[in-house]
C-alpha cells in the first residue's frame, strides 16, 4: 500500500510537469528558476559564450572630436564610435537608466561608475597606431551582462 502511494505521487509530479504546471526543478511554470551566485545570468561580467564578440553592437556614429554616449538600462547608445586619431576626443557619459551603470574603457585607462542621472566629460589624446585601431568598453555593473561598445579610430 506504502509503495502504491509513493508511485501516485511521482506519478502526480510528473503530470505537472508535463502540462506545464511547474518545471522539472519544480519551480511554477512562469516564474524564474534560481541560479547560484555567480553564475553568467547573475554576474556582473557575463561569460564569453553569453556575449557574441563577432558584430558592432548598437547604433554607430562617426564623428569628428566630439560624442555623447548615453548609458541606458539597455546598453550603450551608440555603441559604435568611429572617429580619427591624433585628435582629442571629449566624450560626455550620461547615465539615462535607472540603475548604476559605469564605463570602462581599459586602453586609455578610463573607469568611471555614474548614478541614475548623474553625467561625466571626459577627453582622450588618441595617437596614430596606424591603420583602424578598435578599443572596446564595457559596464561591469551588477545586471549589465554583455554591456559593450567599441571606439573605432583610423588614421
Amino acid at each position: 500500500m506504502r509503495s502504491f502511494a509513493v508511485l501516485a505521487a511521482v506519478g502526480f509530479a510528473f503530470s505537472l510537469v508535463a502540462v506545464g504546471l511547474v518545471t522539472a526543478r519544480g519551480t511554477p511554470a512562469g516564474q524564474a528558476t534560481p541560479r547560484p551566485e555567480g553564475s553568467p545570468l547573475t554576474s556582473p561580467v557575463g561569460s564569453p559564450v553569453a556575449c557574441p564578440v563577432d558584430t558592432l553592437p548598437g547604433r554607430l556614429v562617426s564623428v569628428p572630436n566630439d560624442v555623447t554616449i548615453q548609458l541606458t538600462d539597455e546598453g550603450f547608445d551608440p555603441a559604435s564610435i568611429q572617429t580619427t586619431n591624433n585628435s582629442d576626443l571629449t566624450i560626455r557619459l550620461m547615465n539615462t537608466g535607472s540603475r548604476p551603470h559605469s564605463f570602462i574603457l581599459e586602453d586609455f585607462e578610463v573607469d568611471i561608475e555614474l548614478a541614475p542621472g548623474e553625467s561625466k566629460t571626459i577627453t582622450l589624446e588618441p595617437v596614430d597606431l596606424g591603420d583602424a585601431v578598435t578599443h572596446h568598453f564595457v559596464s561591469d555593473a551588477p545586471g549589465d551582462v554583455c554591456m559593450s561598445g567599441v571606439l573605432i579610430l583610423y588614421i
